[in-house]
């Protein structure tokens, strides 16, 4: 794997024309989206997270689970899990966009939506145009909810 860093194809920031943007890159490129994240070495990249896969090597090369890490990092992870039928996926898309986002999430809007932007700014999601979400292939669809938590002490307990 390349260490030469470029930008990625997606962008990544909070605006229609960017989230249209995202959905026409899909679109263009038959919806693959493992292939357009690791075309070129990005930060959306398998492994990008990590070092070098070649300096890792010199570390971990001996140990006897090497080859699986190795290619975990240069290739992702393949869950091994079955597809939704199609017409219970889309009747299920059907009923979380009629449900809406729980009580939580739409009593704190502004906390959920300050949540969402700072992990598209930083890459880890990708906006997408709201019309879109029933025509993304073996997209589902979730309510979102904004979970309490104030904090937790230095000898784990919560306060």
């Amino acid at each position: 794997m390349t260490t030469d860093m470029t930008a990625p194809l997606f962008r990544f920031d909070i605006s229609e024309a960017v989230a249209q943007f995202n959905w026409d890159l899909l679109r263009r490129n038959d919806f693959d989206l493992t292939g357009l994240l690791n075309r070129r070495m990005s930060v959306t990249s398998f492994g990008s997270e990590f070092k070098q896969v070649e300096k890792l090597e010199m570390i971990f090369g001996n140990h006897h689970r090497w080859k699986q890490l190795r290619k975990i990092l240069t290739e992702g992870v393949d869950f091994p899990l079955v597809d939704l039928d199609e017409k219970l996926r889309r009747a299920d898309i059907a009923a979380s966009f009629a449900r809406g986002n729980h009580k939580s999430a739409i009593m704190k809007e502004n906390i959920l939506s300050e949540a969402i932007s700072k992990e598209v700014l930083k890459g880890w999601n990708i906006i997408l145009p709201m019309h879109t979400y029933d025509h993304l292939p073996g997209a589902v669809l979730n309510p979102m909810d904004v979970a309490t938590h104030i904090g937790i002490s230095s000898d784990g307990r919560f306060v």
